[in-house]
């Protein structure tokens, strides 16, 4: 069962290769999904209705191969490697880094230059993680656990979208948790769930060549992942 749960906004398609949960209990939850929507089992709405209209759903479609991470070429190419647990400053990502961490990594700080992030365990992202508002950077964020997004009591306080806003692809093999605002901008990949707790979360996914997802594999290359060019 993939489930989404919270104040989520997601402009495109998705899919999911079990059944979809809309769950929209809370004070607060409102999903809205601009679509298509489809799932190789069923899809199920809970709690108050989101905004569903005029969404194209579709049931019982094959299902779709996750692609597979190449963690050892990661690490082989990366211009900064961490054996363990640890947290890395803005300033100390630098344009077109590759950082690979055998671990869980916590971010903070100013980020502006586009780079690879890739973490064995979970990413957490802290409430002072910031992209300028001029030029935010374009990254791809791997966690071979949980991604979470979370800010000083319960809120992000940054531009744009008062939290973070992130530009390229984010994969995650567990689940994608939010506590404040935050935005993804080109494509997500998560193996169970996307969870909102206060704030919103928005995913934008961006056609064509205007997908900044093209961009993070720019950084190392078409071997990080296999069939990267079908997302």
């Amino acid at each position: 069962m993939f489930q989404l749960t919270g104040d989520i906004k997601i402009q495109g398609p998705m899919h999911s290769n079990s059944s979809i949960h809309f769950n929209n209990n809370g004070n607060n939850a409102g999903i809205t999904v601009s679509g298509p929507v489809s799932t190789t089992d069923e899809i199920k709405i809970i709690g108050k209705s989101g905004d569903f209209s005029g969404v194209e759903m579709n049931v019982g479609v094959p299902p779709v191969v996750m692609p597979e991470i190449n963690w050892d070429y990661i690490r082989e190419n990366a211009t900064q490697v961490y054996d363990k647990k640890t947290s890395l400053d803005g300033n100390e990502i630098h344009e077109d880094d590759v950082i690979f961490v055998d671990g869980d990594l916590t971010l903070t700080g100013e980020v502006s230059g586009s780079a690879l992030i890739v973490a064995t365990g979970d990413i957490t992202i802290s409430g002072d993680y910031d992209y300028p508002s001029s030029n935010y950077a374009v990254v791809g964020l791997f966690a071979g656990k949980n991604l979470k997004l979370f800010g000083d009591d319960g809120r992000l306080d940054l531009p744009g979208v008062d939290g973070p806003e992130i530009r390229g692809l984010v994969i995650a093999l567990n689940n994608v948790s939010t506590q404040g605002e935050a935005k993804i901008t080109g494509s997500v990949l998560c193996g169970n769930n996307i969870e909102c707790g206060s704030g919103e979360l928005q995913i934008e996914y961006v056609d064509g060549n205007d997908n900044p997802v093209y961009d993070v594999f720019d950084i190392i290359g078409t071997k990080i992942i296999a069939n990267y060019d079908e997302l």
